[in-house]
């Protein structure tokens, strides 16, 4: 009897390892309505790092307090810099169109979420500020949010989930290398999705490298190029989001 139920045991811890390996879908639809809280990412737009690469020691895959301030003096004409809250802007916009029209979701309205009062009072921790991040026009800059105040602010807006997305903004080097050959954009973004008592149910990365390309000559290559490549690239992340929950 105990050597059967111990190997019962073990058969279920095997089930679970290998079942764990994919996580189970949150059913956008029936967590409806969603307010999408926060949007940040990085300003600058780095050099995805390859062994093969490594000699290039001045790009770096993340952007530190030290970086961000150089950047703001260095980089003031650099238009991949300066289209920073371009891109969250748009993927605000994004979140809101693709969760409706693709997940069937009806998503609160921007202005109901930045005018709640659980929202507005809210301080922003130091900790965002070391992340040296930044976040979409007239959104706080949030990386977390305890479960109590995620309820306030769901029971102000009328929502039933939450969303939160930390964007990481790339170029990557797809075909040859920098000095000559292809760069792509590449998006990874991180979405912390809460049910409503503000418990966290997903904590999943989403990759996805452009389908363009933009030929680089002489290290040299058109940034406003790459740039328009990053919305269609944050679509595709947000869109594989959605597909893994419907």
């Amino acid at each position: 009897m105990k050597k059967t139920l111990f190997l019962s045991m073990m058969l279920c811890a095997i089930v679970a390892l290998f079942s764990g390996c994919k996580s189970t879908p949150i059913v956008l639809e029936d967590r409806s309505p969603v307010v999408v809280l926060a949007v940040v990412g990085n300003h600058a737009v780095p050099w995805k790092e390859e062994d093969s690469q490594s000699d290039d020691s001045d790009d770096s895959g993340g952007e530190g307090v030290l970086t961000s301030l150089v950047n703001r003096v260095l980089k003031g004409n650099d238009v991949e810099y300066l289209a920073g809250y371009d891109r969250l802007d748009y993927a605000v916009g994004s979140f809101h169109a693709l969760l409706s029209e693709n997940a069937g979701m009806k998503v609160v309205d921007e202005k109901v979420l930045l005018n709640a009062n659980a929202y507005t009072s809210m301080t922003e921790n130091i900790l965002n500020f070391m992340e040296a991040k930044i976040s979409a026009t007239n959104y706080k800059t949030m990386l977390k949010i305890g479960s109590k105040r995620a309820r306030m602010i769901m029971e102000e807006t009328g929502a039933k989930s939450m969303l939160l997305a930390d964007f990481v903004f790339q170029k990557t080097n797809i075909k040859g290398n920098r000095w000559t050959g292809e760069v792509a954009a590449l998006v990874t973004m991180k979405i912390i999705y809460l049910d409503e008592r503000g418990k966290e149910i997903l904590n999943k990365e989403y990759v996805v490298t452009s389908a363009e390309r933009v030929p680089i000559e002489h290290r040299s290559y058109d940034q406003e190029a790459l740039v328009d490549l990053f919305p269609p690239t944050i679509d595709a992340a947000i869109n594989q989001f959605i597909v893994d929950n419907l």
